[in-house]
């Protein structure tokens, strides 16, 4: 009762691998009004996974980052106050450059000139103080990012947010311990073997929005 659907649109992401051309899921991106009041676009994503390692598999997360930041440019240049929310699995951190440099979403400190056509990455600052939404080997990433556009974050009217207002979802009914005391998301399946008491290899992430 707060989101009323204008439009829906997929876009098609494929890559070049081992000389063949091939596909990942499409990027969704909808456009509709919060509140009754404030027109809002939303893209969710999950992008390529890290098989066959982190920088081997850069280039397909990349053509993803290249066409999220090809719509965002495009409505940056009707209106550099669009409220734009990004969210989803990229498989990459906050601070890795398919994020950072491609995508151009930024930690919100770094945007000093207080320009509103600017990406804000919400989770910048759980990545460096080693939190996340997935453990790899025992270490905590943020593979799962909430970016915003600074018209969101900075908005004085209509829907808005705050930086504080981005958040992991991390409860003990949704970590699994191992014998050495080691935490990570319970998952559903491991290898071929399916764990009824599971959930996912990555705990969850929200964003709250307010209006005025």
């Amino acid at each position: 009762d707060k989101f009323t659907l204008l439009e829906s649109h997929y876009y098609r992401i494929s890559y070049e691998d081992d000389g063949k051309i091939s596909k990942t899921r499409e990027i969704l991106h909808i456009k509709g009004i919060v509140f009754g009041k404030d027109t809002v676009h939303l893209f969710f994503n999950h992008w390529p996974s890290r098989i066959g390692g982190e920088v081997e598999s850069s280039h397909k997360r990349k053509k993803a980052a290249e066409k999220v930041k090809e719509k965002t440019d495009s409505l940056y240049t009707k209106n550099k106050n669009t409220k734009i929310i990004i969210m989803g699995d990229l498989n990459d951190h906050p601070t890795d450059e398919n994020v950072n440099t491609v995508l151009g979403a930024k930690k919100q400190s770094t945007n000093t000139t207080n320009s509103t056509d600017q990406l804000i990455n919400l989770l910048y600052e759980e990545q460096e103080e080693k939190k996340g939404t997935h453990s790899y080997k025992n270490e905590w990433g943020v593979l799962d990012n909430i970016i915003v556009s600074s018209g969101l974050l900075n908005a004085k009217k209509g829907a808005r947010t705050k930086n504080e207002s981005a958040c992991i979802f991390k409860v003990d009914w949704l970590l699994y311990t191992n014998k050495n005391g080691d935490q990570s998301p319970s998952r559903s399946f491991s290898g071929d073997k399916f764990h009824e008491e599971g959930y996912s290899d990555h705990l969850p992430i929200y964003l709250v929005v307010t209006s005025k």
